[in-house]
C-alpha cells in the first residue's frame, strides 16, 4: 500500500525526518511539520535495497534493516536543545550516506502523517499518537542529515529525546537490539 509520494530519486537518509505533498518528490517543499533544505538524492533504487516501491512499509524496513546491518559506518550525534533535539546522522560511505537520507525522509512523512512504525514500543508508539505535535525541520548534507525536532509540548518533548537516545543506540548497536523496547529518559 503505497501511503505518499514516490522517491522521484532515491538515493538518499535517516533520523530525518519528514514531508512532501503528493506532487513533490520526498521532503522537497516546506510543509506544516517541518521544512527540508539541502540537494535531493538522485541516483537509482538504492543499490538495490528493496525490490518494493518508494513508500511502502516494506521499503521502509527494508532501508532501516540495511542500515542497522550498516551501522558501524555511521556516526550520530545528538544534542538537547530548548524544546526538543538536534541531531546529526552521516556516514562516509555514499551509499550508507544516501540510506539514512532516504531512511530520515521516509520517517518525516509518516511523523507528519501519524503512520507509525515499531507500533509495540511504548516510545514509538507514543510519539507517534503525539505527531501532531512535532516539528522537524531535516537538511540534507553530502554525508546525511542534520535534523532539528521541537514541540511546546514536555511531555512530547520527553518522548523525542527517549527516541533520539534509541536511535543513537540502533547506530551502536545495530541488530543486536532491534527487539529491545526503546528507553525512557528524563529528557529534562
Amino acid at each position: 500500500m503505497v501511503r505518499f509520494a514516490f522517491l522521484v530519486a532515491c538515493a538518499v537518509p535517516i533520523i530525518a525526518i519528514l514531508g512532501c505533498s503528493s506532487a513533490s518528490p520526498r521532503g522537497a517543499t516546506p510543509d506544516p511539520s517541518g521544512t527540508v533544505t539541502g540537494e535531493l538524492p538522485k541516483g537509482p533504487a538504492l543499490g538495490g535495497v528493496s525490490d518494493a516501491e518508494p513508500g511502502t512499509t516494506d521499503y521502509d524496513m527494508q532501508v532501516w534493516k540495511a542500515l542497522l546491518r550498516d551501522h558501524t559506518k555511521i556516526r550520530r550525534t545528538v544534542r538537547h536543545i530548548d524544546r526538543g533535539v538536534e541531531a546529526e546522522t552521516e556516514s562516509d560511505d555514499p551509499r550508507i550516506a544516501a540510506l539514512i537520507k532516504d531512511h530520515v525522509l521516509a520517517m518525516k512523512d509518516r511523523i507528519r502523517d501519524g503512520y507509525p512504525v515499531r507500533g509495540w514500543d511504548p516510545v514509538f508508539r507514543e510519539l507517534f499518537k503525539r505527531h501532531h505535535l512535532i516539528r522537524i525541520d531535516v537538511v540534507l548534507t553530502e554525508k546525511g542529515v542534520k535534523i532539528v525536532e521541537t514541540s511546546d509540548d514536555p511531555e512530547t518533548v520527553r518522548r523525542m529525546r527517549s527516541h533520539a537516545a534509541g536511535v543513537s543506540d540502533f547506530v551502536k548497536e545495530g541488530f543486536a537490539i532491534m527487539d529491545r523496547e526503546t528507553p525512557y529518559i528524563d529528557g529534562r
